[in-house]
């Protein structure tokens, strides 16, 4: 048996398709691990690259970096944002490391055979003698995926890629040849097709239902390293979320880089909710982020839904009216007020999220007041902050009154210690009361239905594994099994 090394960097989206890809090389016969865990020979290291921020990048050239070190016989994988966006530079760092579009990485879908299929008919020969054949299969599959067309038609009783689907590679140096002549030549992959409904490294489940965003902030370059929204179509979604109730999952999370810009024929991201909720009859249903204008009436009646997660994270970035509309968002803080009371006003204090960036150019004192007093107003629970990070191709990347580092340092710091102050007043707002949860990985936390992660501090008896659901009742900062 072989391994394949799996490491993912950035957003929860990432997570999903590295989740998905590992659930296919394990279908097809690999073992699959994170970290240093495997004993059998890795050959293949697959890095999942965000491009968020310049650190962001930084770490994953450290990344690269320590694989190729720790195996030396493997070829490191680099795709996602970060390789879409500068392959070059990723693979001038070694003669093993290919970098894979992030827009194509539908297309992934199809490597776990082929590279089965290589190292199958290897033969007995040490593994290091087949680096170069192996590379050079990788780089021959890579160039005929990029020539594929991506369609939203998915064949039909299938969600998932087979043998027959492998795109046909020879004349492979230095390694043997590669018996390929019962693969038929692919001409499209479907959009999403990178799924299967298998999770290795996480209890919950998570579909990808939209990709891409067609909005243009000043700061952020996902856009182009991720194109145009697209979205899985409302049929496709209700199937696979139906699919994991029937195996027995209990909780789904429905991702994607901007849900308010779901589309699939006349149904947009609250119908879609609203369908789920129909056709499905046990499972939790949470959603991974949201953007204030997603707050709609519609909405408001999808997720008033027992089976919908109380738990909204939003895309905040600033409380500042100017600095938003320096950042090019498409609301104002009026507008993230009335998303707040809005959800508020159909779910049971729900456990409220947000992004801030601060340091934004020309984001001045008073500006950071506004955020502060905003996510202190609103009483977020879960603050994500970041210090602006200038970003190549952005429209902020070449506008004036930079904030110095320090102070973008320091304005971080305090919104950390608001985030923690408002976590806890959340976290004792609910001791003592009970709550469904979800049983981690780990099988020694929880996750609740409002996002509270908390140690299993009392089981009483009740038999809980991972993925189960449970209810529970939140004693200080830990949970009893109920």
């Amino acid at each position: 048996m072989f391994s394949v090394r799996i490491e993912t960097l950035g957003c929860r989206l990432n997570h999903v398709e590295s989740e998905s890809l590992a659930a296919l090389f394990l279908q097809e016969g690999f073992a699959v691990c994170r970290g240093n865990t495997s004993t059998a020979p890795v050959v293949l290291c697959v890095i999942n690259t965000c491009t968020v921020t310049s650190k962001a990048e930084q770490k994953a050239r450290r990344l690269v970096r320590l694989l190729l070190r720790t195996y030396p016989t493997a070829i490191a994988l680099v795709t996602g944002c970060y390789a879409q966006l500068e392959p070059a530079s990723l693979e001038a760092m070694d003669d093993r490391v290919l970098a894979f579009p992030g827009k194509q990485k539908d297309a992934l879908s199809l490597l776990p055979s082929c590279l089965r299929a290589l190292l199958v008919q290897r033969g007995p020969a040490p593994i290091d003698q087949y680096v170069c054949g192996m590379r050079a299969l990788l780089a021959s599959l890579k160039k005929k995926i990029i020539s594929l067309e991506l369609t939203s038609e998915f064949p039909s009783q299938t969600h998932m890629p087979t043998r027959n689907a492998l795109p046909q590679l020879t004349g492979v140096p230095h390694a043997p040849r590669v018996s390929v002549s019962s693969f038929s030549e692919p001409t499209a992959v479907p959009r999403f097709a990178l799924y299967a409904p298998r999770f290795l490294f996480h209890s919950r489940a998570s579909i990808k239902v939209q990709d891409g965003c067609n909005s243009g902030c000043a700061f952020c370059r996902i856009r182009f390293a991720r194109g145009r929204a697209v979205s899985l179509e409302t049929h496709e979604v209700i199937g696979r979320v139906q699919a994991l109730e029937a195996r027995g999952m209990s909780e789904v999370v429905l991702t994607g880089v901007n849900l308010s810009q779901y589309r699939s024929g006349s149904i947009d991201f609250a119908g879609l909710l609203e369908l789920i909720v129909q056709e499905t009859h046990t499972i939790h249903i949470r959603i991974s982020s949201l953007y204030p204008e997603s707050v709609t009436s519609a909405f408001l009646r999808a997720i008033a839904h027992t089976r919908v997660s109380p738990h909204f994270h939003l895309s905040v970035q600033s409380g500042s009216d100017r600095v938003l509309r320096r950042m090019r968002r498409a609301y104002t803080r009026a507008d993230i007020y009335q998303a707040v009371s809005d959800l508020r006003s159909v779910r049971e204090e729900p456990f409220l999220g947000c992004d801030i960036i601060v340091g934004f150019p020309g984001e001045t004192e008073e500006d950071f007041a506004d955020t502060q007093r905003m996510c202190k107003t609103l009483r977020f629970a879960g603050i994500h902050v970041f210090p602006f990070s200038a970003r190549p191709g952005t429209e902020a990347f070449a506008m004036d009154a930079k904030v110095p580092q320090r102070i973008a340092g320091e304005r971080v710091a305090a919104m950390q210690q608001l985030a923690e102050k408002n976590y806890r007043a959340y976290l004792e707002y609910w001791n003592g009361r009970e709550l469904c949860a979800v049983v981690e990985q780990s099988v020694a936390r929880v996750l609740t239905e409002n996002y509270l992660s908390l140690p299993i501090i009392e089981r009483g008896g009740v038999a809980a594994s991972a993925g189960s659901h449970v209810r529970i009742r939140v004693h200080n900062e830990g949970a009893i099994l109920l």
